[in-house]
């Protein structure tokens, strides 16, 4: 071990780790542990694998270097693992599965940079070794687990079984160091769009994109004219009221990849990429830039086809985009184009965006939304406090796009304890503000914000609610109630009052259809109580707003959000299930009981 600033401990760890690796079969040691940055405490060991019981292939040949590389530094006490192609010897050069790009050298280390994904959970890896099936915890056993995944890793390279049918299909690294550019693609796409593209195969054309934090949205796709659409992504508000800007797209027919599973990371090899597929990537950018006025800094999107499992069916299109450098001393069309095609020809490095994500909403939210008939209903909702906005922001977070929400008030100070709003939309429209806020929390959202007092015969308002297929008051307004079902609404919406008790201590929830709704049978429901929570109020010195006394109720958020999150829960079993009898329930609040464990006796 060379001297250097470590803990004494992780130094025991690493010379152990050295002789114990030594004793595996097909593992060389090549060296001590060498410190590649002292004061992040990172060392590197060199080692020789061996292909065992596997003839050389794919550029995997019986021996090759590696180095394996341990931070002390990363946060993680007993050392990050990571094991890479070494920078010189007989290392791999090509990129495969579960690898990261693997065209160069890292950027801060002494190694080539396609780290192989040892961590991940590849089929078979170390399984003949009877290794763990998550990394160890401690040093000596994590480094050793991850040198023997790599012995597996290279044997499922060799032998191509790196990934196999019905594994989860993965995209090449196109991170790739030195080339990214600090920007992020955020594109539209689905099985519906996939037949589409994949009749505009080997084309190309105009995109309007816009610029959001970094990130490039991709809004639609013209054809190479610019003068017909070819796609349009249904975008929200948010999104569409962005400013646009051009740039090209072209629509591959494979994944552009070459040295097996490497990311072009030069215009060249792009180029070579898209050859493969018989697709010629320079006439057909070429082909564009004729009707493409911008000489400046411009941007470039690659479409291809991606499977769900590895051998599947490709059912949807992924984006990829780089940067294109100005043309802005050219200013005659033809001359550019030609200046833009043979600086496609050569091996100038491809700046690709650092990440490229799909916004669909089966994608952007598959962490949790609900149900389908609930995301796709017409919904108003009249009441825009604490309990409406924050049913209001889960409905939305979770799928719902089509909402329009009502509230007659102004957002005020003390709205601030209990809201989803901020102080930036203080003396703002609660409804407006709050419609603002929810179309940039969902980007396929297109919410209204009204201002107006219930009924109404505002234009907007009377034709949201005959387009309504539920309608949801939580404005805790009796006097909305006896104005129920309103004038315009479809008699098979359905209508669903939320409301919570003092303290928020009860949540009351009504529902029925609008043809079969009656004030007087809601209030035959409610009215005991309706009175309970009086004689409670009685009782209690209440907070005060501002002014004239004025009494404002006592719930704190986090009762007021669970509520909220019930009501959703309850809402959307009345609209999955398709409930049109009468459904009255009062949820009581209820927080597990806390059970001290008796402390032990003393020894």
């Amino acid at each position: 071990m060379h001297n250097c600033m470590m803990n004494e401990l992780d130094k025991l760890a690493l010379d152990q780790t050295k002789i114990k690796l030594s004793t595996i079969e097909g593992v060389t040691i090549l060296g001590d542990w060498v410190p590649v940055n002292v004061v992040h405490n990172i060392f590197m060991l060199s080692v020789q694998l061996e292909l065992l019981d596997t003839a050389p292939a794919n550029d995997i040949p019986q021996y090759s270097t590696w180095s394996v590389i341990v931070d002390f530094g990363s946060g993680d006490k007993w050392g990050k693992v990571k094991v890479y192609p070494s920078l010189n010897g007989n290392a791999i050069t090509y990129t495969y599965y579960h690898q990261q790009y693997n065209g160069g050298s890292h950027d801060t280390l002494p190694v080539r940079n396609g780290d192989i994904c040892t961590l991940s959970s590849i089929h078979g890896l170390a399984i003949s070794k009877k290794a763990f099936t998550t990394e160890p915890l401690h040093t000596i056993e994590r480094i050793i687990w991850h040198v023997e995944r790599s012995l597996e890793w290279l044997k499922a390279a060799a032998t191509n079984t790196l990934s196999i049918l019905g594994d989860n299909f993965e995209l090449p690294d196109f991170g790739i160091p030195k080339n990214t550019q600090s920007l992020f693609l955020g594109y539209y796409e689905s099985k519906d769009s996939f037949n589409t593209w994949k009749a505009l195969s080997g084309q190309g054309g105009i995109a309007y994109v816009s610029l959001l934090n970094n990130t490039i949205v991709v809004r639609r796709y013209m054809n190479k004219s610019g003068q017909r659409s070819v796609y349009e992504p249904r975008w929200g508000k948010a999104v569409q009221n962005l400013p646009e800007r051009k740039a090209l797209w072209v629509c591959l027919d494979q994944i552009p990849v070459v040295n097996h599973w490497q990311a072009p990371s030069t215009f060249q090899e792009l180029l070579t990429a898209a050859s493969f597929q018989g697709i010629d990537l320079a006439a057909v950018i070429k082909g564009v830039l004729g009707n493409f006025p911008e000489n400046s800094e411009y941007f470039v999107l690659i479409g291809m086809p991606v499977l769900d499992k590895v051998n599947g069916i490709p059912f949807v299109y992924h984006w990829q985009g780089f940067v294109m450098p100005a043309t802005n001393k050219i200013k005659h069309p033809a001359i550019k184009a030609i200046m833009v095609v043979n600086h496609l020809r050569t091996k100038s490095p491809i700046k690709w965006f650092l990440e490229s994500e799909n916004w669909h909403p089966n994608t952007l939210q598959n962490r949790g939304r609900v149900d389908k008939t609930l995301r796709k209903s017409e919904i108003v909702l009249i009441g825009c406090g604490a309990l409406g906005a924050n049913v209001a922001e889960l409905l939305v977070r979770m799928g719902v796009s089509n909402l329009t929400v009502v509230d007659k008030e102004l957002f005020s100070p003390g709205n601030i304890v209990r809201h989803t709003l901020t102080v930036r939309q203080i003396n703002e429209s609660k409804a407006v503000a709050l419609a603002k806020h929810l179309n940039e929390v969902n980007p396929t959202a297109s919410i209204v914000g009204l201002m107006l007092s219930i009924p109404s015969n505002d234009k907007t308002f009377t034709e949201a609610l005959s387009k309504a297929t539920l309608l949801i008051d939580c404005s805790a307004d009796d006097g909305l109630m006896s104005e129920l079902p309103l004038l315009g609404l479809n008699g098979n919406a359905k209508i669903i009052s939320c409301s919570t008790g003092l303290h928020a201590n009860k949540l009351f929830f009504y529902a029925n259809t609008a043809e079969s709704f009656s004030d007087d049978e809601f209030n035959t429901w409610f009215q005991p109580f309706r009175e309970q929570e009086h004689i409670l109020a009685q009782k209690e010195d209440l907070p005060r707003g501002a002014g004239c006394w004025n009494p404002v109720t006592p719930a704190k958020l986090s009762r007021i959000a669970g509520l909220s999150a019930i009501a959703v829960e309850l809402i959307e079993r009345v609209i999955v299930d398709d409930i049109t009898e009468t459904v009255e329930i009062c949820h009581e609040w209820q927080v597990p009981s806390i059970k001290l464990l008796p402390k032990s006796k003393a020894a």
